[in-house]
């Protein structure tokens, strides 16, 4: 399992890592918050074509860990975006920061994402 991570809206960790699913036909994503956090979090994967292909929260008392539905590489394109967002000031979703992502280096992959500040 590799780890990497993300600093979005100047101070919030997130810390990605993959582990393998062993069918290379799939991508897998997961959101995993810290037990501090409460405020609404979100991840959404679009597709190389900026299509929505699944949107991941928690909020409260559900600190994940939520999971994605097996997506079909063939539907991500050759590459595909993650989106940060949080809930800001009234409750505000606010996109906080983006990444991209080559689909053919994730094939089979589960990829999960824990949010470790707000």
């Amino acid at each position: 399992t590799l780890n990497t991570g993300h600093i979005v809206d100047r101070d919030n960790r997130i810390t990605e890592s993959y582990s393998d699913s062993r069918n290379p036909n799939y991508i897998q994503f997961s959101l995993t918050v810290d037990k501090k956090i409460t405020w609404w979090k979100a991840i959404k994967v679009y597709d190389n074509n900026h299509r929505l292909i699944c949107t991941l929260s928690t909020q409260d008392d559900n600190k994940g860990p939520v999971y994605s539905a097996r997506i079909p590489v063939s539907k991500l394109t050759n590459q595909f975006k993650i989106t940060f967002w949080k809930a800001k000031a009234f409750g505000v979703h606010t996109k906080v920061g983006q990444s991209y992502y080559r689909t053919a280096d994730f094939r089979g992959d589960n990829i999960h994402f824990k949010w470790h500040n707000d």
